[in-house]
């Protein structure tokens, strides 16, 4: 993970962007299931950049907001940004800094932990009775228009959300998810770029020969200058279940 986004930490930003609308519906649809408040000390576990934890940290006016993200490139990023806090690290580095938070986000990045009921357990333990964890992710059968060797790669390293729901439960929490459709357009050109720059981490494993095979196979499939994008995200949020009496 960290080798290939210190590679493309310095456009992560312009290729992961997508549109303002887009932002403000991830941001919203974040806000309300995470049940931010002032009050709250938010963990963003994988946070890149640290866009959305600074998004977040202003939006709810967050007492506390980290970034922890294991590319020291994107860290450094982060880093640059008011108002957060930057800190190079990954899942298992994360579980050894024992931070004071609240509610933990995980936005695109739980396919990237090894162990994640190792992780699972440490927030059960950690979180306040009326914290939460959040996983945004994407379902195993992603439908955004790549080719088809580098959906093969997606289904390969993206765990199914029954999967992650049955992890949580048998780690101690209340688990729910809920799908979130967001249907969008962008020129060819620009969803082109995004592929050739390996914006995800999927790609990362496919020479640029390929990357050109694959972006003439989307080509093909997809007439006129413009490319639909039929997203869908993924949202499961956590909570600890009660102490048993």
């Amino acid at each position: 993970m960290a080798n290939h986004f210190d590679t493309i930490a310095d456009i992560y930003n312009k290729v992961w962007y997508f549109s303002e609308q887009y932002q403000r519906s991830m941001l919203a649809n974040i806000v309300e299931r995470l049940r931010l408040d002032p009050s709250d000390r938010l963990a963003d576990i994988g946070g890149g950049t640290g866009v959305y934890t600074r998004l977040l940290r202003e939006t709810c006016g967050l007492a506390r907001a980290w970034c922890v993200e294991p590319s020291r490139n994107m860290c450094l990023e982060a880093a640059k940004l008011d108002g957060i806090e930057s800190i190079c690290a990954d899942a298992d580095g994360f579980m050894g800094l024992d931070l004071p938070f609240s509610k933990v986000l995980l936005k695109e990045a739980v396919h990237h932990i090894p162990a994640r009921e190792t992780l699972w357990r440490y927030l059960r333990d950690k979180l306040p009775a009326q914290g939460r964890l959040l996983i945004v992710t994407r379902p195993q059968d992603i439908r955004l228009p790549l080719f088809e060797q580098a959906k093969a790669a997606f289904r390969r390293k993206q765990p199914h959300h029954q999967t992650l729901l049955g992890e949580l439960e048998a780690c101690g929490f209340d688990a729910e998810v809920a799908f979130h459709p967001y249907a969008f357009s962008l020129a060819k050109d620009t969803w082109f770029d995004m592929v050739r720059s390996r914006f995800m981490s999927d790609l990362a494993g496919f020479s640029d020969a390929e990357i050109e095979a694959g972006i003439a196979e989307i080509d093909a499939a997809h007439r006129g200058q413009d490319i639909e994008i039929p997203d869908t995200i993924v949202y499961i949020a956590a909570s600890p279940k009660p102490a048993q009496p």
